[in-house]
């Protein structure tokens, strides 16, 4: 309202006063100086209502400063106004205390213009204040430094080296997230991007914490000692339960020993989760293309005396959950091992990582309990609904980290 109130006033014949500008040169956190270049020859101080806190009054001094350059084109280069202050008074160097001219390099500078007759203590003062659209730009070089003057070259934000707009490329087939960046158990200051899935796999759900490890392969990831029925011991006739865990065995697999030999035909149990109330007769036997079973994988805590083992088929190797530096984390094997403490290391990986897909968003953001309010609870085999995706989770995008 206040922006149309100033267009509608330099419409006419007589706006009923001239236009004045004034200028907020930020120099540090909470520190602001409120300068004007002078009205006419009256360099005394003028006063301004805060663009947002109308309440706050804010004073400009008068300085030996010249601006020019403040120019709006729809065609050509962007304007690169200067600031040119004067070095023979000590009047700007005071109000910028200890800063050299070096410190004020990429220091936001904002030119407010209004209607003589708005400032506060006019005649037509208004809370919020009526001015027109506010210029921001920063202070982008020293054009120029001699003993009477020091330029400053100005520049819009999306004007200044190395910055393009938009500041983060947004690619059809990648997430650019960094995955866990913004994890909620981190300090503000080291939050990255707009991931917040938790770094140790906790999922809080109306005031419950449950764990929710999901691999690189959209598979869930659940504790070893949960319940697991053996999928050759259930008839034909009986009813599967929705979001219970079965167990098939595979006789094929080859297992790498400790000192690089194989050794064949090795039996490992495979896990699956139902994911429908069917009879066995109906959803066949679970495999990783049948519409009736997920894939799940199990994981136990890191046992320092225990042997690990890989397999030829990576995805066979087991996952376990370590705590270092009070942090919970999960890692899949690499290659058969037995005393080597999980980490980034040649002998494991991290297992929970992140396929960059929708669905991979959806298993960590919008997976429910089996057991609402139960924190040891499992999560089902669909998600559902709850919340919306943080902006930049990609349908359809490629793994990219």
């Amino acid at each position: 309202m206040s922006v149309n109130t100033a267009i509608q006033d330099v419409q006419k014949q007589d706006p009923g006063s001239a236009i004045v500008h004034v200028f907020e040169l930020e120099i540090g956190t909470g520190s602001t100086v409120y300068f004007h270049t002078g009205l006419e020859s009256d360099l005394t101080t003028v006063q301004f209502r805060d663009k947002t806190t109308p309440s706050t009054i804010r004073t400009y001094q008068a300085l030996p400063i010249n601006v020019t350059g403040f120019k709006k084109s729809t065609t050509g280069a962007l304007a690169r106004p200067t600031l040119s202050i004067a070095n023979v008074l000590t009047t700007f160097g005071d109000a910028i205390g200890s800063l050299t001219n070096d410190d004020l390099l990429g220091n936001k500078v904002t030119r407010r213009s209004t209607l003589q007759k708005y400032l506060y203590g006019e005649s037509s003062d208004q809370s919020p204040p009526v001015e027109f659209p506010s210029q921001v730009y920063y202070i982008d070089r020293i054009k120029s430094e001699t003993a009477e003057f020091v330029v400053f070259e100005l520049a819009a934000a999306h004007d200044l080296i190395g910055v393009t707009v938009p500041a983060r490329h947004v690619s059809p087939n990648a997430c650019s997230w960094l995955y866990k960046g913004a994890s909620w158990d981190k300090a503000e200051s080291t939050r990255v991007g707009a991931c917040t899935v938790d770094n140790q796999g906790r999922l809080r759900i109306d005031g419950t914490t449950y764990k929710n490890w999901v691999n690189v392969d959209d598979e869930r990831v659940v504790l070893s000692s949960s319940t697991f029925t053996a999928y050759s011991g259930v008839s034909s006739g009986t009813t599967l339960t929705k979001d219970a865990y079965y167990t098939t065995s595979k006789t094929d697999a080859i297992k790498y020993n400790i000192d690089g030999t194989q050794t064949g035909s090795q039996t490992v149990t495979e896990y699956w989760q139902a994911t429908k109330a069917v009879t066995k007769s109906t959803a066949g036997t679970p495999s990783d293309n049948s519409t009736y079973f997920n894939r799940i994988r199990v994981y136990a805590t890191y046992n320092a005396s225990t042997t690990y083992t890989a397999y030829t088929d990576d995805r066979l190797n087991p996952y376990v959950e370590y705590t270092s530096g009070g942090e919970a984390k999960l890692w899949k094997l690499k290659h058969s091992s037995k005393g080597n403490t999980p980490g980034e290391t040649d002998f494991w990986e991290m297992g929970d990582a992140c396929s960059k897909s929708l669905t991979a968003c959806a298993m960590r953001y919008n997976s429910a309990p089996i057991s609402a309010g139960t924190a040891s609870s499992n999560m089902r085999a669909a998600t559902v609904d709850r919340w919306t995706l943080p902006y930049g989770g990609f349908p359809g995008a490629k793994r990219y980290n």
